[in-house]
């Protein structure tokens, strides 16, 4: 009678075990490591650009070993690969369109792991992690045989488990409340007309879109992004600064689209916008993916209004219903949070040591937070001639974009 070999009754394929080591692989794991401490700690404790892009590039080099696993054991052929571009694909999907981003909450949900991704397309910055999963995968294939091999075999079974539920409840669910922010800034934009202005700059979680006082849009650069900051208090009331009279409110106790406006500095009030119930439905059937407890919100969160030639422009920030636009001519309009992300931008040209401030609402406004003192203008720096000229690189802020060249004077 023959002896029956082991290696005949191993529960892995080759593959897999490539994967499994691929996945216990030190830097993987460290990964892994990564992930679970910024999602559960530092997150929690120091929220920011920084917390918010470190799990993106550990999941990067998670997920491809983890999905190479399950595909080994579903006899998928080439999975290092197949696993290496799915998750380049699956990740820009849902990084950058509102179809990708609502696939993924309702798969996320459909096996027990309710979560709230959004729509963020700064996140694809963390796609060079796919490049060190890729190294790291070659490398195990290539390791000859060992300890250190049989040793990432081990880990990799081991971390299985923990792979798993830490790529698929890394934070907890979360509702994205869509546009709470809007505001009045006084400054020196990028582009045309090089001078000081007033905007109202609309704050989306992933960048910021302002509109002046002849009605052109712009998305901001990182340059002009870093240099806004905050837009002031929130604001639940505000009113023309050129006719103090003319003021426009959230209607009280609201929870849908609706806009009041007085012509008496506020001493009576009347509707000016109403969203119909119609298009409300369909704008709330269409946000399906709140969190328990934690519906969005389509009502307004913010306000402000800037004075134009032709009259009182207000545009009110209304969760996820997007922004609702008066024009100075009075008509209304419901711009969505899709729409006010594909907006023409202009490169980075100021001095990056001007910063923008926010303007003060007129006197009669009701704030929900402390009222910051009248700011003046910025006045036009005067141009004088350049002896020479030099280019110099210019970083506007560590959390926003990268580092440009910027020709300056030096004499």
């Amino acid at each position: 009678m023959g002896a029956h070999r082991g290696g005949a009754s191993r529960p892995w394929t080759h593959d897999t075990r490539d994967a499994l080591r691929w996945l216990g692989a030190p830097p993987t794991l460290l990964a892994l490591a990564v992930l679970v401490l910024n999602d559960h700690v530092l997150k929690q404790s120091a929220p920011g650009f920084v917390t918010g892009k470190l799990s993106d590039v550990a999941g990067l080099v998670l997920a491809p070993a983890l999905l190479a696993v399950v595909l080994t054991l579903l006899r998928i052929p080439r999975a290092a690969p197949v696993a290496l571009v799915a998750t380049a694909v699956g990740f820009t999907l849902v990084k950058t369109t509102t179809e990708g981003v609502e696939v993924a909450n309702h798969l996320w949900s459909a096996v027990g792991w309710p979560t709230q991704m959004l729509r963020d397309p700064t996140d694809l910055i963390a796609l060079p992690g796919l490049l060190l999963a890729a190294h790291v995968s070659r490398a195990e294939r290539r390791r000859g045989a060992g300890a250190r091999r049989r040793a990432a075999l081990a880990l990799g079974a081991l971390a299985l488990p923990f792979a798993v539920v830490a790529t698929a409840a890394t934070s907890p669910c979360t509702t994205w409340r869509g546009l709470e922010s809007v505001g009045v800034v006084n400054g020196d934009f990028s582009g045309p007309p090089s001078r000081t202005e007033h905007r109202v700059v609309i704050a989306l979680s992933y960048q910021k879109t302002s509109i002046d006082v002849d009605g052109r849009w712009t998305t901001l650069n990182s340059l002009d992004e870093a240099r806004v900051g905050d837009l002031g208090p929130t604001l639940e009331e505000a009113c023309s600064v050129e006719a103090p009279r003319r003021c426009w409110r959230r209607t009280p106790d609201t929870r849908e689209p609706w806009v009041e406006a007085s012509d008496d500095g506020g001493a009576t009030w009347s509707t000016d916008y109403r969203m119909p119930s119609q298009q409300l439905d369909r704008l709330r059937q269409d946000a399906e993916g709140g969190c328990k407890d934690d519906p969005p919100p389509f009502f307004p969160q913010d306000i402000a209004v800037l004075d134009t030639p032709h009259g009182p422009m207000v545009a009110v920030a209304s969760g996820r219903a997007g922004l609702l636009l008066r024009d100075p001519d009075g008509t209304w309009s419901q711009v969505s949070t899709d729409d006010l992300g594909q907006r023409p931008g202009t490169a980075p040209t100021p001095d990056p040591d001007v910063l923008f401030t926010p303007v003060d609402p007129t006197p009669s406004t009701t704030a929900r937070g402390p009222m910051p003192s009248s700011t003046p203008p910025i006045p036009p720096r005067p141009t004088t001639p350049c002896a020479t000229r030099t280019v110099v690189t210019v970083t506007p802020n560590p959390r926003n974009g990268t580092p440009f060249p910027r020709e300056v004077c030096v004499g």
